[in-house]
């Protein structure tokens, strides 16, 4: 490829993880709007579906954005190979520490809906 194709690639993959990241928080906010506003009036069966809709959505969704940084990542290697010179930021820490922060922000939604379904007295 030349180095006009690698950029586009590299763009092209960087505008898809950048997609699925927008759809996690999407996901994430939804959750816990639907949480704050209803989440103590839901049924234990409608907090399973409702968890196990999110966790697998916003997974899907992680998934997504690692995959397609990864994928970049890739390119971002080859492109290195044709231009030594290019700064290019992209490297698998950065994809690790994105992918951990969405991570933690699953595992803190479903503590918030619980929180919000076993309040504390005081």
């Amino acid at each position: 490829m030349s180095e006009y194709e690698l950029a586009d690639v590299i763009a092209s993959y960087s505008v898809a993880a950048m997609t699925a990241m927008t759809l996690y928080l999407t996901a994430v906010t939804a959750y816990l709007v639907a949480a704050f506003s209803a989440g103590a009036r839901l049924s234990r069966a409608q907090v399973v579906i409702v968890n196990a809709l999110f966790v697998f959505v916003s997974g899907f969704f992680l998934y997504g954005t690692a995959g397609y940084f990864y994928r970049q990542l890739q390119y971002v290697h080859e492109l290195r190979l044709l231009a030594p010179n290019h700064h290019l930021t992209l490297n698998i820490e950065t994809i690790g520490f994105i992918a951990s922060v969405e991570f933690l922000g699953i595992i803190a939604s479903l503590y918030f809906m619980w929180s919000i379904r076993h309040p504390r007295s005081e």
